[in-house]
């Protein structure tokens, strides 16, 4: 029996990037075995599971081993508990959004990559250089990108994202269909963080909070006296995030002497709060009940 199978996957190249991330970083570590080696290329987790996630996880699969509680395949969009509680928590910051306007799906990346079905094959893609490896591969994947040739794709518009040009790519220099704008530049953001630290008031970060899409990783955010110099803050050393054992090291402490709070994005897994103000601390923990007292999460490490 002949099978016809979409030939358009054989055109892929060898290897997936990451795979090949991952075999570098294997051939590096054999001859170097005592690198100390930061990977920047794979987004993943860095810490375990905070206890509220763990509790709730467990509590799930305990409700699937009894008939009373146990839940089958979910709804198409999600069940509609979750949606009611993720609608909930958005109404609370001031958004209305009602339950049936959520959609559970798995995830941003696979959404990206599955709603290009609804268009032809014979549309033109224009992507951004470099870009997130899914968005060409899906597309090459149903005839769309030509032949894979020395590394790039024949039927492709790429639109160069590079210091030279300020990280801004131009626009297709041809028509195109389908167009994927994946890329770091922001002058707002990109001024704020052209120097090895950044000063801004607390009034223009929560504007920029409120106003731009994106995430902190890691940092430190300290927050100051009013009457405070920026001169008196840099006689000391900037702080960092990674390798500073205040953070994880009881007793707790601060890393800038001057500093009256401390906002510590961590890994994109754990956001660490520090306070000289025991009402601060109050205040978040209240408003963000879920949180737990960073002496009791060492303690279980």
């Amino acid at each position: 029996m002949n099978h016809k199978i979409n030939t358009n996957y054989l055109k892929l190249p060898d290897s997936y990037v990451f795979v090949e991330i991952n075999d570098r970083i294997d051939r590096h570590l054999k001859h170097h075995p005592d690198a100390d080696l930061i990977r920047m290329g794979i987004g993943d987790v860095s810490l375990p599971l905070p206890d509220a996630c763990l509790q709730a996880m467990a509590k799930a699969v305990e409700e699937l081993g009894h008939s009373e509680t146990m839940h089958g395949y979910g709804p198409e969009v999600g069940h509609k508990f979750l949606r009611e509680r993720i609608a909930k928590d958005y109404r609370s910051k001031g958004l209305p959004v009602d339950w049936s306007e959520v959609f559970i799906s798995d995830g941003a990346g696979p959404d990206a990559s599955n709603i290009v079905d609804i268009f032809d094959d014979s549309v033109m893609v224009a992507v951004t250089d470099p870009v997130y490896p899914a968005y060409i591969e899906t597309n090459a994947m149903m005839g769309r990108c030509g032949e894979y040739r020395d590394g790039r794709w024949t039927r492709l518009e790429y639109l160069p994202c590079n210091k030279e040009n300020g990280f801004i790519p131009p626009l297709p220099s041809r028509h195109v269909d389908l167009l994927y704008l994946c890329y770091p530049n922001n002058p707002k953001t990109n001024a704020m963080l052209s120097k090895q630290y950044c000063w801004i008031s607390g009034e223009d970060l929560t504007s920029l909070v409120r106003t731009e899409n994106f995430q902190w990783i890691w940092a430190v955010l300290c927050g100051f006296d009013k009457a405070t110099a920026l001169s008196e803050i840099l006689e000391y050393s900037l702080p960092y995030a990674d390798g500073y054992e205040g953070f994880w090291k009881i007793p707790l402490t601060m890393q800038h002497p001057l500093a009256k709070i401390e906002i510590v994005p961590w890994g994109s897994s754990l956001t660490l709060i520090f306070s000289y103000s025991k009402d601060i601390i109050d205040d978040f923990m209240q408003y963000h009940p879920q949180s737990e007292n960073l002496e009791d999460h060492i303690g279980r490490l």
